[in-house]
C-alpha cells in the first residue's frame, strides 16, 4: 500500500489504545474492541477500518486519513 510510511511505530497510551507515530509525531489511534478493530484520527474523529479484522486495517485508516504521501 502506497499510502503506508516505511517506518512507523505502534506506541500504548494511558486509555489502552495505540498511538499510530511517524517521525516522532502521533497522527491517529487504534484498538480494539474485542469484535473489531477501530481507528481514530489525531483529532479525535472515528474512521472507517473496513471489516475491521486486522489492526494492519486500522492503521491504513489512519494514514489514510492522514492524507500524506508516504513514498
Amino acid at each position: 500500500m502506497k499510502d503506508m510510511p516505511k517506518r512507523f511505530v505502534l506506541l500504548p497510551d494511558d486509555n489502552g489504545a495505540l498511538e499510530v507515530n511517524v517521525s516522532a509525531q502521533c497522527v491517529g489511534y487504534v484498538w480494539t474492541n474485542e469484535e473489531k478493530w477501530m481507528a481514530k484520527s489525531y483529532s479525535g474523529e472515528l474512521l472507517d477500518t473496513g471489516s475491521g479484522n486486522s489492526v494492519f486495517e486500522a492503521v491504513a485508516a489512519v494514514f489514510r486519513a492522514h492524507q500524506v504521501s508516504f513514498s
